[in-house]
């Protein structure tokens, strides 16, 4: 009976041994699976810092081009504007011009049917010398008109072609700007 009990014993000190050495290696594997998932915890908290980090700059880059668009836009429209004025101010220079065409297309042509001699015939013909000079100073501001009207065509056909010009050079300037800024957004 008492080596039974003693047998008994054994068997349950090492019973107990055996459970004591499975707790140990048990809370030994826990504390390596808690270091382990601690580890992965903080590696997810870093990529989910990357990422927010990312989303805020992609934000930011989105604000840039969003504000890069409005001022371009504002520029296409004040450029707008600009050839809006100088297409309606050409528009007014050619109709001067034509319509002072038009006065020295009639002038050239009243010169053309009044005689060459005329001019001299009416001098001639003066009854006082009040007469002639008349007939002279009348006779040198027409000239000088005509001179004048002369000038100020050249000059508005120079200002017409110049207007042109600009007016070419804008629109293709802004078509360049356009595809840039384009190009720009899809980078």
């Amino acid at each position: 009976a008492t080596l039974t009990i003693i047998i008994i014993m054994n068997i349950c000190v090492l019973s107990y041994a055996d459970d004591n050495k499975n707790i140990t290696d048990l809370q030994s594997q826990s504390s390596e699976l808690t270091e382990a998932l601690n580890d992965k915890n903080n590696q997810l908290k870093a990529v989910q810092d990357e990422i927010s980090q990312n989303m805020q700059d992609l934000q930011k880059l989105d604000e840039k081009i969003a504000s890069s668009e409005q001022e371009l836009n504002n520029i296409n429209i004040q450029v707008e504007d600009l050839n809006n004025e100088k297409e309606t101010r050409l528009q007014e220079i050619e109709k001067e011009y034509n319509d002072r065409q038009d006065l020295l297309d009639a002038r050239l042509l009243q010169m053309y049917k009044t005689p060459k001699l005329e001019f001299l015939d009416s001098i001639f013909r003066a009854k006082s010398v009040s007469e002639v000079l008349t007939t002279y100073y009348t006779a040198r501001r027409m000239s000088r008109y005509d001179q004048e009207l002369l000038d100020k065509m050249d000059s508005q056909l120079n200002e017409i072609e110049t207007t042109k010009k600009i007016l070419v050079e804008k629109k293709r300037q802004a078509v360049e700007d356009k595809q840039n800024q384009q190009k720009k957004a899809k980078n």
